[in-house]
């Protein structure tokens, strides 16, 4: 099935979302969804580097999501980049029907379209991770 995929549900992870009483399928797998990959933490490495002699960056990445990297002058500026440019992978896998790595469980409290929000992310992001309207 596109786009659907599964964690399984038998780890005890104690910050896992779906570890207690969550909807299972047929296996005892919890099914993923995109907030659920967006609310995955991700190592953060970050480090200061010389980019010409007496010119000095910010360089963050998120090592365990390719291509997750970013540089710049001001700390604050380079994490918020990090931080879209995050969004903006895991949603483009999701919409590729390709799943995100997830090296650890998502965290319980997390509120992806907050991040998005404030992140100033296109409409389209806010739109897949907005629940449908109640008929």
């Amino acid at each position: 099935m596109k786009g659907v995929w599964c964690l399984q549900s038998n780890r005890n992870y104690n910050t896992y979302t779906y570890q207690n009483g969550a909807p299972q399928d047929a296996l005892g797998e919890v099914p993923v969804v995109l907030s659920d990959f967006l609310a995955v933490p991700y190592l953060l490495r970050a480090e200061a580097i010389e980019s010409e002699p007496g010119r000095w960056l910010i360089r963050v990445a998120y090592p365990e999501l390719p291509g997750c990297t970013v540089e710049s002058a001001v700390v604050e500026d380079a994490l918020m980049e990090l931080e879209r440019r995050r969004i903006e992978i895991i949603v483009g896998l999701v919409e590729q029907d390709k799943q995100p790595p997830v090296p650890r469980p998502p965290l319980a409290v997390s509120d992806p379209l907050w991040a998005a929000h404030d992140l100033g992310l296109s409409e389209r992001v806010a739109q897949l991770l907005s629940p449908p309207p109640k008929q």
